[in-house]
Formats: structure tokens, sequence, C-alpha cells
């Protein structure tokens, strides 16, 4: 579906799950999310796979699932959901 749509946010967003469930690695779930946010900065949805890939289940740690929690609060508009 991305190829045929590479602006579709939905379908960018659940391919940062499916590098989680295919285990595919950091650098790629990462520049999965990177595409997302590229076009959507504050996609709830987005944030809270890769929050979820950063968990300590997931090869994270509680450092970087905290610091990207962090950082996304901090720069997230405000009455955005992600604040």
């Amino acid at each position: 579906m991305t190829a045929r749509d590479p602006a579709d946010v939905t379908a960018l967003t659940f391919m940062i799950a499916t590098a989680r469930g295919l285990q595919l690695g950091p650098a790629e779930a990462t520049a999965r999310f990177d595409r997302v946010v590229a076009l959507h900065p504050y996609h709830q949805y987005a944030h809270e796979q890769r929050l979820q890939g950063l968990c300590a289940k997931w090869s994270g740690d509680d450092e970087r699932m905290l610091s990207f929690a962090r950082k996304t609060v901090a720069g997230a508009p405000d009455g955005g959901l992600s604040r």
C-alpha cells in the first residue's frame, strides 16, 4: 500500500508495528517512524508504536523509552494528543 501512496500515514504507521513484529531491527523501525513523522509530526499511534518498540521487551531499554517519551511530550503542541 505504501508503494502506491507513499503519503498514507495510516499504512506507514502500521509498518512501524510490523517492523517490530518481524524483528527487522532498530534501524528499520526508526526509519519507518521517521517516514511517518516527516508527514505528521505528532501522529499519536505512530508515537505509541515507536514507544512500544523502545521497551525492553523489544530489545530497547527504559532510558531510551523514557527519553523518547519525554522528548515527544516536550515538543508536542498544546492541546495535542501527545501531551
